[in-house]
């Protein structure tokens, strides 16, 4: 079930009662030291929740897990060092049973379907206010699925898109190293600015391409590149929509 219902902050109701549990460990994974302090602040003056465990980047992450497993992670989408999705999907892959929440600066459809498929159990914007950033934690930690309704509304709308619409093929078909080739390509990178900037050789990025020419039916490299493009404007076009 899609969650996007504002929830009353829990403080000065049944207090007692939350005093005696036991708090919800979160774990804030962040590159930019002022987001994690201010989000650790606001999870800190909730009786029931804690952010005792703060990292900055995946070793660190991967650190505190293991040290002392959380309930529930909250990452940032964009951090440098965890390649985005990868991180998320590294979680789920290692500890199945991990709750993660993705906190963004990038309210889109097309990343936050990315970041479900990966393994996120919700998916919120930072400009959101700091209730929706509660709420949100609570109801991943309740096992509920959370999206803006927006950006729900858009999720659904893609994948009630026929599989057989070219433009929306690519993030059903295609893996997520796949996916990240084929945006890069349709921004007008190089096969070496590829590899370059996903940090692999230039023959891995030829057979990306190959792999993703084979899985979406396209005969040429300039078909490919032509999709590659028009997917890209599409996505650009949907976000200043927003």
């Amino acid at each position: 079930m899609l969650q996007r219902t504002p929830v009353m902050n829990q403080k000065g109701k049944g207090k007692s009662g939350c005093a005696k549990q036991q708090r919800k460990r979160i774990l804030i994974v962040d590159p930019q030291p002022l987001a994690r302090e201010r989000l650790a602040q606001l999870i800190n003056r909730e009786a029931d929740l804690t952010a005792r465990i703060v990292a900055e980047g995946r070793e660190a992450a991967m650190e505190a897990i293991k040290t002392e497993p959380p309930d529930l992670v909250v990452t940032e989408l964009s951090a440098q060092d965890l390649h985005g999705r990868g991180f998320v999907q590294e979680l789920h892959e290692r500890w199945p049973g991990l709750l993660v929440l993705v906190l963004s600066g990038f309210p889109d459809a097309v990343c936050a379907e990315r970041a479900l498929r990966a393994g996120a159990r919700g998916y919120l914007s930072k400009q959101e206010p700091s209730s929706s950033v509660l709420a949100a934690v609570r109801n991943v930690l309740n096992g509920e699925l959370w999206l803006e309704h927006k950006t729900a509304e858009q999720v659904l709308a893609r994948l009630a898109i026929p599989v057989g619409d070219s433009e929306a093929a690519p993030e059903r078909s295609l893996a997520e190293r796949e996916l990240d080739v084929f945006q890069l390509l349709g921004s007008g990178f190089s096969t070496r600015e590829i590899a370059e900037s996903l940090r692999i050789g230039a023959k891995t990025v030829e057979t990306y391409r190959a792999r993703i020419k084979e899985k979406l039916g396209l005969r040429s490299s300039n078909e490919l590149l032509r999709l590659a493009i028009s997917w890209v404007h599409r996505k650009l076009e949907l976000e200043v929509t927003e």
